[in-house]
């Protein structure tokens, strides 16, 4: 039983990291305002590495069996989070296929919900008109 969790495990870093977690560096750098891109790099890493930091330390002591003994269990715990992840995302991650830096400012600017980002349509003479970068 050990070495199939551990085999999980593992094939669930590797899955992770080739497909999902080199996403996560595009979009903090693409879907910000041009105002406050940096700012936003900036939290977003540090939450990033706090979690991370956490992550890091707790999960030994949920799979330890002299200290929390989840064992297996660990795994509904972090599916849990990734079910929170996935439904954070989802109502507030917007869509940015297809879209210019200038088009995003204006979205954000006229606030148009993230679930309408991908249908949204913005006309030449706005994005020339507006003043923005």
């Amino acid at each position: 039983m050990a070495w199939a969790i551990g085999s999980l495990i593992a094939v669930d870093g590797f899955v992770a990291t080739l497909l999902v977690l080199p996403v996560t560096f595009v979009l903090v750098s693409e879907i910000p305002s041009s105002l406050l891109r940096s700012k936003s790099v900036v939290i977003a890493r540090n939450f990033y590495s706090v979690i991370n930091i956490l992550a890091g330390v707790m999960t030994p002591y949920m799979i330890n069996p002299t200290a929390w003994n989840w064992g297996a269990l660990t795994g509904f715990f972090w599916a849990g989070a990734g079910v929170i992840g996935f439904i954070f995302t989802f109502f507030m991650v917007p869509e940015s296929k297809g879209r210019t830096t200038a088009e995003m400012d204006i979205l954000f600017e006229q606030k148009v919900h993230v679930r309408k980002f991908k249908v949204t349509q913005l006309s030449i003479t706005h994005i020339d008109g507006d003043g923005l970068p």
